[in-house]
């Protein structure tokens, strides 16, 4: 029962709907319940200006300056700062700033509270001032501003892309970190929504309310996202600890809310800056524990990848860009847009999805991070430290990383990208030496050798794939090369000895390594074939002029020694023929041969033969050359043994022992010792053809007083 699961991928994400639905309709029915004055208010420096007028102050002309409101004629009026369409009050230096923030939201929400509403403005032409009566009315859902609709959208998105890799990966720790942050990422991006998407002003409880709401679900959501660095991709600590931040952070919320420290750098900031280091540093220690593990590394990139290019777009048009002058600030809850890269991003790395094709454009998403650093850091030093103006020091700042980012960009992707693999052309000698080696084992253990050179891998094994391509799979820890050039396929296990995996790259190389290897392939068979060709053309041509000399003189030679000498240079004649054709034959068919030779040659000489073949049926098969050789040195002990030992009695044993096959020759004939034979100039020249073949030729006299020669070559399968 531990093993099933208890929830199914559609189940889990039907309820995240659900989740999010119930949360987004609150969140709209809450932003809805305020009155609506049917203004569009902007701040501009100090002040506050009607962008947009509709519905109950539709008399209010676009692009005029709001100064103060009042709900009556003669009570006095509340003048309107710009501080009071602030977005997020947390920006605000201190708590007595901030409570001062809520307090004056709550004045002008009860002013909007009244049945009727005076507005004084200043007209944008003539600068006069004036007021005017309005009477609040119901907020209708067209009003609610698309910086609203963007928040829920994103803190939606960002649930659903959580809970479904949590749900497809329910026993995995990191996975289930990532889902809790997708429930958490709503509980402080939607109260954002409300007090980013007011009119005017809310009430000061219910500011605060949703205040302190965002504060505890950012501090929630920040520790769940520590907690994916502390469980993936490897276990780093008891999830105990795990625990214990989330307590942690809630007390640091009880702190900040109820005001029990004196400074909002201690009560709110403080706890940011404390979980953006603790995700550094289990981010630095799943560095050092996934080495050599290249999956693991690879999704631990993704996670950091996707921080780093979060973090930094938000920085940089957020705060960086506002602070020197180039753009003016997003909205934070635009900004809330940057998480959504973070969630596809952990989500991609968790996931496991195409890790092996990181490394060729993550890098390049980092220098060009890294780039843009240096511009603002730059441009920054040379505003505050040499009291340059914004422009000249932008162009300056461009130009001087301009010129700098290419070399550097150049030698930093040589450095940390490139993969040192060999080009093509340099390959072309060994593929050719490869693709013109004596036997199809031989290409296949080159074939093996060349790529274990490129790749390094931990493990090389033959595969049955039929394949046309070369394939990644197990997430690129292995790579499929392809059958080619008559070879098999094989599986490359753990590219780099297991600290690397292979890429998209890896494929394409093996891929044009394949197609260069079947060129020389089909270069070889055409030679061979050529080949094969000329010498049939010569085989033709000797069989038809000598072979019909030979025939004519055995037919019509009246010497019997003449016709016999005839026959055996016609039988020489074939032999030689059967080596040009080039063409293999059975061990079985080479063996009957050997055989009807022998009865033959001991049936004309009275002798006795005695055949012992061990062979077991097997697919044997022998080179011409082989055959060739192996049957002259069968003829040469026939004839040295019934030549020079007159035996009445000749045995001859063939077997094979592993891949050696061995001929025994022995007689009865005149006993001599074999150590003081002296070998003739026929002998000695088979003895060197033997040894070409691994092969030896040995005689010895047996305990019965029988002289044996024994015959024993290497047979190539």
């Amino acid at each position: 029962m531990r093993n099933k699961i208890l929830v199914l991928p559609a189940q889990g994400l039907s309820a995240a709907l659900f989740y999010v639905f119930i949360l987004a309709s609150l969140t709209v029915w809450q932003s809805l319940q305020a009155p609506w004055l049917g203004l569009t208010i902007k701040a501009n420096s100090d002040q506050l200006i009607a962008s947009v007028t509709r519905g109950p102050s539709a008399r209010i002309p676009e692009g005029a300056i709001l100064e103060a409101i009042s709900p009556a004629p003669n009570s006095p009026w509340l003048e309107l700062q710009a501080l009071d369409v602030m977005e997020e009050p947390d920006l605000l230096p201190g708590y007595t700033e901030l409570d001062a923030f809520f307090a004056r939201q709550g004045e002008i929400a009860q002013i909007l509270d009244s049945p009727t509403v005076f507005i004084q403005w200043q007209n944008p032409v003539n600068g006069q001032t004036q007021s005017t009566l309005v009477e609040p009315g119901e907020r209708p859902l067209s009003s609610l501003p698309t910086l609203f609709w963007f928040q829920i959208l994103i803190c939606s998105l960002g649930c659903l892309i959580a809970v479904w890799v949590w749900v497809l990966q329910p026993r995995e720790l990191g996975a289930t970190m990532f889902g809790i942050t997708g429930l958490l990422f709503p509980a402080f991006v939607l109260p954002a929504a409300i007090y980013s998407g007011r009119e005017l002003a809310l009430s000061e409880n219910l500011f605060f309310s949703m205040s302190v709401a965002n504060q505890l679900g950012s501090k929630m959501f920040g520790s769940a996202f520590v907690g994916i660095f502390m469980m993936h991709p490897v276990r780093l600590v008891n999830v105990r600890w795990l625990y214990g931040l989330f307590v942690l952070m809630f007390c640091w919320w009880i702190v900040n809310a109820g005001r029990l420290v004196s400074s909002m750098d201690i009560g709110l900031r403080a706890a940011i800056v404390f979980l953006l280091l603790l995700s550094f540093w289990f981010g630095f220690q799943q560095w050092r524990k996934t080495k050599g593990k290249p999956l693991q590394r690879a999704s631990l990139r993704w996670l950091a990848l996707s921080l780093l290019l979060g973090a930094s777009l938000y920085i940089f048009l957020f705060t960086a860009s506002a602070g020197l002058g180039w753009i003016t600030a997003i909205p934070q809850g635009y900004a809330f847009g940057f998480f959504l890269m973070i969630y596809i991003g952990i989500a991609l790395g968790i996931g496991r999805y195409r890790l092996f094709d990181l490394d060729v454009w993550a890098y390049r998403l980092l220098l060009w991070i890294a780039a843009t650093l240096a511009v603002v850091l730059l441009d920054t030093a040379l505003i505050f430290l040499l009291d340059w103006s914004q422009g000249l020091a932008l162009g300056v700042s461009l130009w001087i990383c301009g010129v700098l980012y290419f070399p550097i960009r150049q030698w930093l992707w040589q450095k940390l990208v490139s993969r040192k693999a060999p080009e093509l052309p340099t390959l072309l000698p060994e593929l050719l030496l490869i693709a013109f080696s004596g036997t199809a084992e031989q290409r296949a253990k080159q074939w093996q050798r060349l790529l274990r050179t490129i790749y390094t891998p931990l493990q090389i094994r033959q595969s049955s794939s039929t394949a046309k391509k070369a394939e990644l799979f197990e997430s690129g820890l292995a790579l499929l090369v392809p059958s080619c050039a008559g070879m098999p396929a094989f599986e490359l296990i753990h590219r780099g000895q297991g600290k690397q995996l292979f890429s998209t790259m890896d494929t394409q190389f093996v891929n044009a390594l394949a197609e260069l290897m079947g060129q020389a392939e089909a270069a070889r068979a055409s030679k061979e074939q050529g080949a094969i060709e000329e010498r049939k053309r010569i085989t033709r041509d000797i069989h038809d002029d000598v072979g019909a000399r030979l025939l004519m003189l055995i037919h019509s030679s009246e010497n019997p020694k003449q016709a016999e000498l005839a026959r055996s240079a016609m039988e020489d004649l074939r032999t030689a023929l059967s080596n040009i054709d080039g063409l293999p034959i059975r061990l079985e068919d080479a063996v009957a041969d050997w055989r009807d030779e022998a009865n033959q040659r001991c049936d004309a000489a009275k002798i006795q033969l005695h055949w012992e073949n061990k062979l077991e049926s097997s697919s044997q098969w022998l080179q011409p050359r082989l055959k060739t050789l192996l049957q002259r040195a069968f003829r040469e002990c026939m004839t040295n043994a019934i030549k020079h030992g007159k035996p009445s009695t000749i045995s001859t044993t063939i077997q094979m022992l592993n891949d050696r096959l061995i001929i025994l020759v022995t007689h009865n004939g005149e006993r001599s010792d074999p150590t003081q034979w002296t070998p003739g100039i026929g002998t000695k020249g088979l003895l060197d053809r033997l040894a070409t073949c691994d092969g030896i030729l040995d005689a010895r006299l047996t305990p019965s007083g029988e002289t044996e020669v024994r015959i024993q070559a290497r047979i190539c399968p």
